[in-house]
């Protein structure tokens, strides 16, 4: 820096660690200077830490299987009925524009198959609706 002084020079750094890329920095410059977060060692670290950032969910989607019901039908043909009925009424969370009975976002496929689910249990499409409805709010139905 100004300093020339080798006695007078320090490593820079939090705590006086220094050391690496952080540089010299002179013992009497001030504590926000000498206190400071050092740059990066290596210029392309932020980039790397960028890309894998941003391939991450690329990859998530793939590992888990479908949730059971999401693609295959209810034994009882009137129950299908029903939860497909329902399934066309209920908005993609991802898709936004697409019913869950047409999206094939993996989100969709699992609310598939909790109305699938539901239904199957008995449940009326009306008590279905409603249950999304309050997890999810008015959005999600057409």
């Amino acid at each position: 820096m100004g300093n020339s002084n080798p006695s007078r020079l320090r490593r820079g750094g939090p705590r006086n660690g220094g050391g690496g890329c952080l540089g010299e920095v002179p013992s009497d410059a001030p504590l926000r200077q000498r206190f400071a977060l050092p740059p990066p060692c290596k210029p392309g670290g932020l980039a790397l830490a960028l890309l894998i950032l941003l391939t991450t969910p690329a990859h998530a989607n793939s590992l888990m299987p479908d949730a059971h019901y999401a693609n295959v039908q209810l034994d009882d043909p009137a129950k299908e009925k029903k939860a497909k009925a329902l399934m066309e009424s209920v908005r993609c969370l991802v898709c936004q524009g697409q019913s869950i009975a047409d999206s094939d976002a993996d989100m969709a496929g699992d609310m598939r198959a909790l109305i699938r689910r539901k239904i199957d249990e008995g449940q009326s499409p009306n008590e279905v609706r409603n249950w999304l409805v309050e997890r999810y709010g008015n959005w999600v139905t057409y």
